[in-house]
């Protein structure tokens, strides 16, 4: 968020990991940033009736050359909305009269994504398919792990593996699946921090293909010790 002398407030939703945020306020005097000054903040879950108090979390740094501080906040609940006060007191060596400004944001859930890799490339119905699917958390771009994923082939859930340390699930499918295509959808439900997701995969299955024998166009007969061979079937006789 930024802070502007004359009570105006820009602000971005925030995303939030273990609960804890960063506020930056910027503090100017018309279009002049102001260094050197201390802004004191507060926050509350956010009241539409703006008659709860604000906890304070006391000051931020001093303002730096682009008029900027920061301060973090913890104990947040993702997917809550909070209002987040700051307040500047005035420098009357400088001029400045104080003022203060409050804006509303939320806490939003980290976004998830699942990732498949389905193997072998080349399926038959005598095929035991394996199937390995990664839970990664990509706000912070880190695996996610001891979480449950729904597992389902053709719209029929077929299992709930729970992610490893690396955010994997490794699981099989067949053999003797029938031919055509097939859809595989791996889903996270999502929690308290961390937003849904799901990977949806398709593949194929064949019939199980066997090898014919050998043919050729040449054979050969055997007649009275004489071997013929050739296109076709040929006898070579031999009077005695």
């Amino acid at each position: 968020m930024s802070f502007y002398r004359g009570q105006r407030l820009m602000y971005e939703t925030i995303y939030a990991q273990s609960e804890t945020a960063t506020a930056t306020a910027i503090l100017a005097a018309g279009t002049t940033l102001i260094s050197g000054e201390l802004l004191s903040f507060g926050y509350r879950v956010h009241d539409p009736t703006n008659t709860m108090p604000f906890t304070s979390l006391g000051d931020g740094p001093a303002t730096n050359t682009s008029g900027q501080t920061q301060i973090t906040i913890t104990g947040l609940t993702a997917g809550d909305s909070y209002d987040v006060q700051a307040v500047f007191a005035g420098d009357t060596t400088k001029n400045y009269a104080g003022s203060s400004a409050v804006t509303e944001y939320t806490v939003s859930l980290d976004k998830s994504s699942i990732a498949n890799v389905i193997t072998p490339s080349t399926i038959t119905t005598a095929t035991t398919v394996m199937v390995e699917s990664t839970l990664t958390d990509t706000t912070i771009n880190a695996a996610i792990q001891n979480e449950e994923l729904t597992v389902t082939l053709d719209g029929t859930t077929v299992g709930n593996p729970t992610t490893d340390a690396s955010g994997q699930v490794t699981f099989s499918l067949g053999p003797n699946l029938a031919v055509g295509n097939h859809t595989l959808v791996v889903a996270f439900a999502g929690d308290a921090e961390v937003g849904a997701s799901s990977a949806t995969s398709t593949f194929t299955v064949s019939s199980t293909t066997t090898t014919p024998p050998p043919s050729s166009s040449n054979t050969a007969l055997i007649i009275g010790g004489v071997v013929a061979t050739g296109v076709g079937l040929f006898a070579l006789l031999r009077l005695v």
